[in-house]
């Protein structure tokens, strides 16, 4: 699992998703309920009718609403593990079929899949516009972002001093902007995109609209995926505190079981239960 983990952490996966949404403990008739619903959808997807629409019609996921099922670029460990599994498995293009999580049932489209980019270090100088803010001072916000770029451009060497003045970002604005290191999927997408397309250290992209307003971002620095060797011990941690952990209690005790020629006697286990209930009554 930990091998399997690292060998997709070399690639990124963009897909939109559709959600027929069930509780896992769901009564049966509930639970076929939801698969019939998105079993006809899918077959109306392949079929021809576009992913996007059926997505902002009839899924269950809120997000849908804004981004049309969209979930941007993503990698291995940030999905519960049937999820990612499907998306690895299905080709670019392509509708995968229905499948369960512990949300739902799902389908996915692969837009893209691309050769891992690595993590990137950045800041920003954040200025707050909110959704739903009045659009002059939206536009304000925009043009003191621009402003703020023209200065940076002039003399990128009042980053620090800019920042402390102008950020809205009060857990970063007194460190100079700066963030913890990230790879795609663990950012909003177009903040992302923009950090990811700078180049060299020090430069500055311009004002990128997110739900949060608008940032001016920094590349501090970048890397490349580590090796295997050195992302092992927390690579094992990642996977016992993921949903993998259940497929490698199940393993577990299918080793166990054959190592000590465990044999179920279906009699025995119903006389247990027939004592059980008769202690209880």
């Amino acid at each position: 699992l930990v091998k399997e983990a690292y060998e997709r952490l070399k690639q990124e996966i963009r897909a939109s998703h559709w959600l027929s949404q069930v509780n896992e403990y769901a009564e049966p008739s509930d639970t076929l309920a939801a698969f019939k619903r998105i079993e006809e959808l899918r077959k109306r997807i392949v079929k021809g009718e576009p992913f996007e629409e059926i997505a902002f019609k009839f899924s269950y996921d809120k997000s849908v609403s804004k981004n049309k099922g969209d979930l941007g670029y993503f990698t291995a460990l940030q999905m519960v593990y049937p999820f990612e599994s499907m998306a690895y498995q299905t080709g670019v293009g392509e509708i995968s079929p229905v499948f369960r999580t512990k949300f739902g049932y799902h389908i996915l489209k692969i837009t893209d899949k691309r050769k891992s980019n690595g993590s990137v270090k950045t800041a920003h100088i954040m200025i707050r516009a909110t959704e739903g803010l009045e659009k002059e001072d939206s536009i304000a916000a925009h043009n003191k972002g621009i402003e703020l770029e023209k200065q940076l451009k002039q003399d990128p060497t009042k980053w620090n001093e800019l920042c402390t003045q102008f950020s809205d970002d009060y857990r970063t604005r007194d460190k100079a902007g700066e963030l913890a290191w990230f790879s795609s999927g663990n950012m909003l997408p177009d903040f992302e995109n923009a950090a990811f397309a700078l180049k060299n250290k020090g430069d500055i992209s311009a004002p990128v609209k997110t739900p949060y307003g608008w940032h001016l971002i920094r590349l501090i620095d970048r890397k490349s995926l580590e090796s295997f060797e050195k992302l092992e011990p927390i690579l094992k941690q990642k996977v016992s505190k993921d949903s993998r952990a259940a497929l490698q209690e199940r393993f577990f005790i299918e080793r166990i079981k054959k190592e000590n020629k465990f044999a179920e006697n279906k009699s025995v286990n119903q006389l247990i239960i027939s004592d059980l209930t008769n202690s209880l009554l």
